[in-house]
């Protein structure tokens, strides 16, 4: 932890304290997760930090990039992006206190979000095991950034030795209640618990024990969506939130869903729905530098090229514009100078987040195609066999089997 400065705890639970850092180095905030081991042999160290090492290979616009993690005395350190807006549980419990509910589409563009990063899990044969609003965060533009991934997995052991329970009660399966194995299904069961307390900003099981939230897990109790959202959002709650994990969707079949797909066209044609829409102060501040950049290159160009109509640029003149700005910046004071540098950094992190946004639902297209293309095979024409019961599946698959549901 020498590399770090501690800037403060901002967490802490049985898998241990997460503080917020700067890097002496590059003088960039993380997140640290540190994690005791102690009661671990120092072969099972080894194993735990092996573990933990896969978690850098989970590259997708929707999932916390993993930095580093290493060993230090009785701790495990996991290194992980800082998102600055905080997680989806500080947001909802925000509402709560101001009033109303989510729009459907801010919960839609949320939901679909937190899909894409579930399917590339998924279709890595990897289970996330600890879904629950604390572990969806969002960044200073709205970006949901899904974290913790594998993190109950990799503890288990751990877990195991001091005898704690892995994962949420609020979130846990059915079947995981029962003590049956934890499986893709059950991941499928805690984002239908994430769903409804976004549209409902409270759990779907509470209670005043642990008993009491099993009971009402197992029996399937919760009050309905409020009718403030679409038959078709409810519908995908109810079949979300299935008691019996063979009548859940997979992941593959929610984005293969017309409901879904019809929200996912509308949100690429609008460059990412409501993005920013839940930090105003966040986006007004990236506007504002936005338009400075645009007014500094706009002034550039005037002055070489001679009053070019404001907003357009030829490429030529906003290449001279940056040249001017960036040398101008050898003459401004230093903190003005970092200021103008963090400008341009936010900027080209904002042009790869648009591309990598592009990327990930383009691929969720192909996988929507692909489990369409997996239920006509297995089921035959929807007109054709309509009232047939589809055969039982493996719950146990990755994100196949093509589940669909009424919208």
């Amino acid at each position: 932890m020498d590399r770090y400065d501690k800037i403060r705890e901002i967490g802490r639970g049985a898998q241990g304290t997460v503080n917020l850092v700067k890097d002496k180095n590059n003088g960039r905030r993380y997140v640290v997760k540190e994690i005791p081991i102690n009661i671990l042999s120092e072969e099972e160290k080894e194993s735990t930090l092996r573990e933990s090492q896969f978690l850098k290979s989970l590259s997708h616009p929707n999932i916390v990039e993993y930095v580093d993690s290493f060993l230090e005395k009785d701790f495990m350190y996991m290194t992980m992006t800082y998102c600055a807006g905080g997680d989806l549980n500080m947001h909802i419990r925000k509402k709560t206190k101001d009033g109303g509910l989510f729009e459907e589409t801010q919960v839609l563009d949320w939901f679909v979000q937190i899909c894409g990063a579930m399917a590339f899990v998924h279709g890595r044969h990897i289970l996330h095991r600890d879904l629950k609003t604390n572990n969806v965060f969002l960044t200073d533009r709205n970006v949901v950034k899904l974290g913790d991934f594998g993190i109950a997995r990799i503890l288990e052991n751990t877990l195991e030795k001091a005898d704690t329970v892995v994962g949420t009660p609020f979130y846990m399966s059915p079947e995981v209640c029962e003590n049956n194995p934890y499986d893709y299904k059950s991941d499928v069961w805690a984002m239908g618990c994430i769903l409804y307390e976004m549209c409902t900003l409270k759990h779907a099981f509470k209670a005043n024990n642990l008993l009491g939230i099993v009971f009402k897990i197992v029996q399937g109790e919760y009050a309905p969506v409020p009718d403030e959202y679409s038959a078709g959002l409810r519908a995908l709650v109810g079949r979300l939130l299935s008691k019996d994990p063979e009548q859940r969707p997979t992941v593959a079949g929610v984005l293969a869903s017309a409901f879904i797909t019809e929200h996912i066209d509308v949100f690429m044609r609008t460059g990412g729905g409501t993005m920013g829409k839940e930090v105003p102060q966040l986006v007004r501040r990236a506007k504002e530098l936005g338009e400075h950049r645009r007014r500094a290159a706009r002034e550039a160009a005037e002055a070489k090229g001679g009053g070019l109509p404001p907003g357009r640029l030829t490429k030529g003149a906003s290449r001279r514009g940056m040249q001017e700005k960036e040398e101008n910046l050898s003459n401004l004071p230093h903190t003005e100078k970092l200021r103008r540098l963090k400008e341009q950094r936010l900027a080209k992190e904002e042009a790869r987040r648009k591309a990598e946004l592009e990327r990930a639902y383009l691929e969720s297209a192909n996988g929507r195609q692909q489990a369409k293309d997996r239920h006509q095979t297995e089921f035959g024409t929807a007109s054709g066999r309509q009232g047939t019961a589809p055969a039982r599946h493996d719950r146990r698959g990755p994100g196949g089997g093509g589940d669909t549901f009424a919208s």
